[in-house]
């Protein structure tokens, strides 16, 4: 009845109990506070008649049960529980030492039970033992918890917590005095395996360093790390040591850090100072950024002493935990140690280092790919997007690939509209870039020049998903910088790498928004950046001819001339690509006459820009592609139609229908060609 859950159940056992003991020791439950001298001479004689009754096995289990009572959660049987205890005995320091063995292991059972109420009412008692017993009991008390500390997760904590109240509960004078068992038992909770047992040991210790100051340090740090650096080939315990560490740098870490990076760091970096400095920084990423400046350096100049070699056995298993730990430590930084970590990572980016220029690259990929859930990074993200694309430009292979590997996890795991806005940052970037590189001691100067970070598989997938968000739901301003952007790097890339699916997935967005409502610029910059793609893309594009020549038919007639002059340019690059050149030649025959649904509706002026860029398209598309014509009125109907105009009164007209003239005649044989002209314009002589 004195463990049941029920407060009132507790309290009546305690009545029958009173009634029992003084039955038994022939005395009576006295409700007042005080104690009277007839009080405790009673209690003294009821005492020893219990002890000759019950005997000494009973008398220690009941008195240990009552006096447990005396720290219960409930005030009624608090109250209860001391009325009885003060009616059966006198001496209670005196009684405490006769029955501490039996009591102390009621009171682990209890803290062992896993029952919130029970644990706590334990704790309180062993906290009330010891701030009456103080030195006599704490030399039994301790050994009993440490030995608690070997059972299940329930004893563990349940030792765990008392533990914690015997140290707050006494002074520091008597924790000194007996320190040194004290923090043994603090240590092996402090190592053990279950996270919640070290949670709890880990407010045990700071509860001791609260009351000793670095005393508790001194003894517990020296021993943790001697099983951390053991060479002995025991994991088992290097694990426990490593787990006491970081139990105690996730209360402590401004304290142990200065004294313990230094030892993870001792070069050469093992395997075991990896794994625990990657422990360490899961605990500590408030603090450890203090010391980014002697651990970034230390696990690149690891990383790369592994470069390059054939790795196995114990190398392996080396370079799979340096690289374990930079990913502990990416992801558990604070997110004030953020700058400091990507400035020591980018310093390193351009050493004159091979290995050491991949592995930062690399590095930057793991902080992105840790941090891609908490989003914190971004801020940073023009610092890393100017390492990497500085990088393109390496004359390594290997630091190429993991460029491509970073700017491609960059650019999956921040959201487009977050990078789109640095895409005048990329492009003015690369633009300095290539033109640094076109300028430098053997470079090509105004020759083709190509980036080695876009001219390998897949080069160019990085930054594709930037320009086509930019290009299809960018501002004017952004679609321009898109657009025009794109077509550089394609200039800078080669037809190779640009073929097959690639190109196409190029395509689309550009033939998509040119036909919106943009302003002229963009425009200009989309129909040029087409005309790069014709050029490099070839036959992969032949499927999208019908649409380029919509796209830039409809631009001769835009009231921006260069929009036109551009859409001029892009059908002679279109013309080696089309198989069908007869509708087309027809839609500019009628739109050069002013017959066309696209001029209908424009003013004089408006009619003479758009009737001078036809005909300016039609002389290219008769030059590149007449070749192609099957109707056998396709070239005649053009030749009639520079006839018509070709006394206009506008001279731009009239060049322009000229050139139409010229193009025909060169496609129809010298007799023919020279009867065109002998007959309308000069009398000359045939030559044979």
């Amino acid at each position: 009845g004195l463990n049941n859950e029920d407060y009132r159940i507790r309290a009546a056992s305690l009545n029958l109990l009173g009634d029992l003991l003084s039955c038994i020791g022939g005395s009576k439950i006295s409700n007042s506070e005080g104690d009277t001298q007839d009080d405790i001479r009673q209690a003294e004689r009821a005492q020893a008649q219990i002890a000759l009754v019950l005997g000494p096995k009973i008398r220690k289990r009941v008195l240990s049960s009552l006096y447990l009572r005396r720290s219960d959660t409930a005030s009624v049987v608090r109250h209860s529980a001391v009325m009885v205890w003060k009616s059966v005995v006198s001496v209670t320091p005196r009684t405490l030492k006769e029955i501490i063995d039996e009591l102390v292991g009621q009171i682990v059972n209890a803290l062992a039970s896993g029952h919130p109420d029970h644990t706590q009412v334990a704790g309180r008692c062993l906290g009330d033992i010891v701030s009456k017993l103080g030195d006599t009991v704490l030399p039994e008390i301790i050994p009993v918890l440490r030995e608690a500390l070997c059972g299940d997760i329930h004893t563990r904590l349940g030792a765990c917590v008392g533990l914690n109240e015997v140290i707050a509960s006494s002074t520091k004078e008597q924790l000194s005095k007996y320190l040194a068992i004290i923090v043994k038992a603090v240590q092996d909770a402090l190592c053990d395996d279950v996270e919640e047992v070290r949670l709890m040991a880990a407010s045990c210790f700071q509860s001791l360093y609260s009351v000793v100051g670095n005393k508790a340090l001194d003894e517990v740090v020296p021993a943790l790390l001697i099983g951390m650096e053991s060479s002995g080939g025991d994991d088992r315990s290097r694990e426990r040591s490593i787990n006491g560490l970081t139990s105690i740098l996730s209360i402590r870490s401004r304290e142990l850090l200065p004294y313990l990076v230094p030892r993870l760091l001792r070069k050469p970096m093992t395997a075991n100072q990896a794994n625990a400095l990657g422990s360490v920084c899961t605990v500590t990423g408030d603090t450890i950024y203090v010391f980014l400046s002697s651990i970034i350096p230390t696990l690149l100049t690891s990383l790369v002493d592994l470069y390059g070699i054939e790795l196995e056995g114990e190398e392996k298993v080396r370079e799979e935990a340096l690289r374990e730990c930079v990913r502990s430590l990416c992801g558990s930084l604070s997110e004030r140690g953020l700058n400091p970590l990507i400035s020591e990572i980018v310093s390193k980016c351009s050493s004159d280092k091979e290995g050491m220029r991949k592995e930062s690259c690399w590095m930057i990929q793991v902080l992105i790919e840790e941090r891609k859930e908490k989003q914190d990074f971004y801020e940073l993200v023009p610092i890393m997007l100017r390492e990497l694309l500085y990088r393109l430009n390496d004359d390594s292979k290997a630091v190429l690939v993991a460029t491509n590997s970073s700017l491609t996890s960059l650019s999956k795991n921040v959201t487009p509209e977050e990078l789109v806005n640095h895409i005048e940052f990329i492009r003015n970037l690369l633009a300095s870039m290539v033109s640094d590189s076109r300028r430098r001691k053997g470079g090509v100067g105004d020759g083709e020049f190509l980036l080695p970070g876009f001219n390998m598989p897949k080069g160019l997938e990085p930054l594709l998903p930037i320009y086509q968000r930019g290009i299809l739901y960018g501002t004017s301003t952004i679609r321009e910088v898109s657009a025009a952007g794109l077509g550089e790097l394609i200039s800078i890339t080669a037809s190779k790498y640009l073929a097959g699916p690639f190109i196409i997935k190029l395509t689309g967005p550009l033939l998509r928004i040119v036909g919106d409502r943009n302003p002229s610029s963009v425009k200009t910059a989309i129909i040029q950046t087409l005309g790069l793609i014709l050029t490099k893309g070839g036959p992969a594009l032949r499927a999208f001819v019908p649409q380029f020549q919509t796209t830039f038919s409809k631009a001769l007639t835009d009231p921006s001339r260069q929009v036109r002059l551009e859409a001029i340019k892009a059908l002679g690059l279109l013309m080696p690509l089309s198989m069908r050149v007869d509708p087309l030649i027809k839609e500019l025959v009628a739109t050069s006459l002013g017959n066309g649904g696209a001029v209908s509706n424009l003013e004089s002026a408006g009619m003479v820009v758009v009737q001078t860029a036809t005909l300016e398209a039609l002389a290219i598309v008769l030059k590149y592609g007449g070749k192609k014509a099957k109707l056998p009125d396709s070239i005649p109907s053009a030749l009639s139609a520079g006839k018509e105009v070709l006394f206009h009164e506008d001279e731009s007209v009239r060049s322009g229908a000229a050139k139409v003239i010229a193009a025909a005649c060169d496609l129809m044989d010298i007799d023919s060609a020279a009867n065109v002209v002998a007959s309308e314009y000069i009398d000359i002589d045939v030559m044979d």
